[in-house]
């Protein structure tokens, strides 16, 4: 995910790289300018969560074994979390082409290239969110759908067309997920299991099951 922080790695290597090179026509700011449009989407418009937008992080950089040998090889690794609305193929070939505009010596390896998977449909014609919604519709709460920027386990079920959702009757708790204070207010929590109580059946007895 992208944060507000000033100094980010891939910012102050993106500092780094501009040295005298044997192409001196590259462009070193095209992996940077990506992400600020993205982020700027983010700025521009308050409806939008990270998991609308393609986000793009330098969290890896590995080159040299000793202070005074120059080293062969630098490594730069990226993790990109790519928007719903992003053409898979037409991103990878454009990360290419920028390799070959970079010079001889420059590629991509992967080492997690998932495949694109459809999108869980929000609409008449997926019953188990007719279903999901219901009871919320019944007591006059709105739902805000988001994709999460972070890797769940119901990509797999999408892969094989499986549509699914992830929840969690969390409103009014700050985000700690994996934080060294994370905690969930009691009260919270107690209304969460009667949410669930009416939602679980709901799902569970969906009777129209679309064909796969």
């Amino acid at each position: 995910m992208m944060n507000d922080l000033d100094k980010l790695a891939i910012e102050n290597f993106r500092e780094y790289l501009r040295m005298p090179s044997v192409h001196p026509d590259v462009n070193y700011d095209k992996f940077y300018d990506l992400r600020e449009q993205e982020k700027k989407k983010l700025d521009d418009d308050p409806s939008l969560n990270p998991g609308d937008v393609t986000t793009i992080n330098l969290t890896v950089i590995k080159g040299g074994v000793q202070n005074n040998v120059i080293p062969s090889e630098f490594v730069l690794s990226f993790d990109c979390r790519i928007a719903v609305t992003v053409d898979l193929e037409e991103f990878e070939k454009t990360l290419n082409k920028w390799c070959e505009e970079a010079g001889e010596g420059v590629w991509i390896e992967y080492e997690l290239k998932q495949p694109r998977t459809p999108v869980t449909k929000l609409d008449e014609t997926n019953p188990f969110w007719m279903a999901f919604k219901k009871p919320f519709d019944e007591i006059n709460s709105e739902l805000q759908p988001q994709i999460l920027p972070a890797a769940t386990d119901v990509r797999y079920l999408r892969a094989v067309n499986i549509p699914a959702l992830g929840f969690a009757p969390m409103n009014h708790t700050p985000v700690l997920a994996h934080a060294h204070d994370e905690y969930l207010n009691k009260d919270i929590f107690l209304r969460g299991i009667g949410i669930y109580c009416k939602v679980i059946p709901a799902v569970a007895n969906v009777e129209e099951i679309p064909t796969l």
